[in-house]
């Protein structure tokens, strides 16, 4: 049975039967697997470091030192919270000789959403899934107004389980965590069972909004075993120049005076 669940979470979240031909994971449970490592070279070599294109992947190599043509295993663990659909991860393995070209790995896997959280964006129909990727998985969002134009500030994230995936009576939200003054948040069940969860101002009209460079987190409560709760982090910019700036989330924090770092902000906002 949980392999058949598998196989059909695979084609709910793909919907390609090619990609179910590749190892499935929930999303509660780490993707663990072994790697084969091969020296390509007529000559011992000496494994210096290694990269992975994820900083979520844990890799260890115990033979560092291989001979010509020998074969180890390399473990490797990736955390599959907070993600959906295929996985795939380059790893570079560095060598102690800068004249040999490094060795080079690629992992693959699926996998299978507890609850799928993403951000729907102006316009777009929220009882679909987004096609686009940078639109899936979205824990993160930015926004910015004006302090007299704070009805801007709005964002839709769609929750949502795979096909049979669901908890016993539906998928639920029972609540949201949230310390600020700045957001408040609706749940709404959608006609085809997903939660549509607005993000806006509590107050459009507040005389006195919190100014500057703001990041905070709202908690999601909901009724599955396996993701109770979903964790958010909402960057909000707030200041009369907010309509000239471009925010970089990865790249700043709050400077000491809650304004943006002197260094600039750049990047886009969804």
């Amino acid at each position: 049975m949980k392999i058949a669940f598998l196989l059909v979470g695979v084609l709910a979240v793909l919907g390609s039967a090619e990609s179910a031909a590749l190892p499935a994971f929930s999303e509660h449970v780490s993707y663990r697997t072994t790697l084969s490592v091969t020296n390509p070279y007529d000559r011992a070599i000496k494994v210096e470091s290694i990269d992975s294109t994820c900083t979520c992947t844990e890799l260890s190599l115990p033979e560092r030192l291989l001979l010509p043509r020998e074969t180890v295993a390399m473990a490797m663990e990736a955390d599959n919270r907070n993600r959906s659909g295929r996985q795939e991860y380059g790893i570079t393995l560095f060598l102690s000789d800068p004249a040999l070209e490094p060795i080079e790995l690629k992992a693959q896997w699926v996998v299978i959403p507890d609850i799928q959280v993403d951000l729907i964006a102006p316009g777009a129909d929220s009882q679909q899934r987004p096609a686009e990727v940078g639109f899936r998985d979205v824990y993160r969002y930015v926004a910015k107004a004006r302090p007299d134009e704070l009805h801007r500030l709005r964002k839709r994230i769609r929750l949502s389980c795979p096909d049979g995936a669901a908890p016993p009576g539906g998928l639920q939200v029972s609540g949201t965590e949230y310390t600020g003054r700045l957001w408040r948040f609706t749940a709404t069940v959608q006609a085809d069972a997903s939660i549509l969860v607005v993000a806006e101002a509590r107050d459009p009209e507040m005389a006195d909004p919190p100014l500057g460079l703001l990041e905070e987190q709202a908690v999601i409560l909901t009724n599955h075993p396996h993701k109770p709760r979903i964790e958010l982090v909402f960057t909000a910019y707030i200041n009369k120049d907010a309509g000239q700036t471009i925010i970089d989330p990865g790249a700043l924090r709050p400077g000491p005076d809650g304004g943006l770092p002197e260094q600039g902000v750049v990047g886009s906002d969804k």
